[in-house]
This record gives C-alpha cells, structure tokens and sequence, in this order.
C-alpha cells in the first residue's frame, strides 16, 4: 500500500503540471498592444537579444497613414525557446505580432491555443481565435497575436480566407 502513495502522488503532480501549462496564458506579458512605439523600443530590449527596425513600404495595414514599421525581435522567449518575434506597428502603435515557430510544434501549439478558447476559424493555412485575438498559422509556422484596433481586419481577412 505504501508503495502507491508515492506513484499516485507523483500522477497528481504531473498532471496539475500538465494542466498548469495548457491553461496557461499563450500571449507573453511582454506583448503589450497599449505601449507606444517609443516606450517598447526600451521595454523590448529587456526580452530580445538582439532588435533591428525595418520600415515596410507601401505599407500592407490598411489605415496607415504615416508609416509601418517592424521591430524585429531576435531570442524572444516564448514556449520556452529563444524565437525571432516581429512587432509590427502602424503610425506608432502596435497592431500584431508574428512569433515564429516550427512545424514539430504546430500539434502541440494548436493544442495548447484550444486549452485557451474555441477555434473562430480553421483552414489547411491557419487556426484563427478571434475571441482572444490570435492565431496559429500553419505556412510559414507562426503564432499571431493582434490588437483590439486590427481585430475587425482579422476577422474579416479568416471569413474570407475560411470560405475559399
């Protein structure tokens, strides 16, 4: 009997260490869609080893009216690795971020994402979630988080893309 206290409280533990991870928050902390532009440029070099800035011109955000600019994030921790993450900003406010990942992980990310809600929309090309603003795109292998202000964009861009 002695014998089955240890191996049943070792499955307990496991599990609510399972549960603990697949309920756990997908978007990092460090992903804030209300810090302008000048602010993360100091916030983010505190979570990436290296940042270079690149202009995209013409710019792809519908509603730009200045400039889009991306800040791309090199060691950006996320799911426990170093990644290449790219904060994109339209007029100086942050409006998505691409984080890019690996086919090997593609099962396991899509499973951690349903923990978190229901799929909105799911094609061969992504699995969007449009209630908690994110996606997981299939190719290229990226996981998007988007802000409240690009949400009807999305949204829009998965309905259509979902009927083709």
């Amino acid at each position: 009997m002695n014998s089955i206290t240890p191996m049943t409280t070792m499955l307990l533990l496991m599990s609510l260490s399972c549960s603990a991870q697949a309920g756990a928050p997908l978007k990092p902390d460090a992903i804030n869609f209300e810090v302008p532009l000048v602010e993360a440029r100091q916030q983010l070099s505190a979570h990436c080893d290296s940042i270079s800035e690149q202009v995209i011109a013409p710019a792809q955000i519908p509603g730009t009216k200045d400039r889009q600019l991306q800040l791309n994030c090199e060691g950006f921790s996320f799911n426990g690795l170093p990644r290449k993450a790219e904060f994109v900003y339209r007029d100086g406010e942050l409006m998505l971020v691409w984080i890019l990942t690996t086919a090997e992980e593609e099962t396991g990310l899509e499973a951690w994402m349903r923990s978190s809600a229901e799929p909105s929309h799911t094609t061969n090309q992504f699995t969007a979630f449009t209630s908690q603003n994110m996606a997981l795109r299939k190719v290229p292998h990226e996981v998007l988080f988007y802000s409240e202000a690009a949400a009807p964009m999305f949204k829009a861009w998965f309905e259509s893309a979902a009927r083709e």
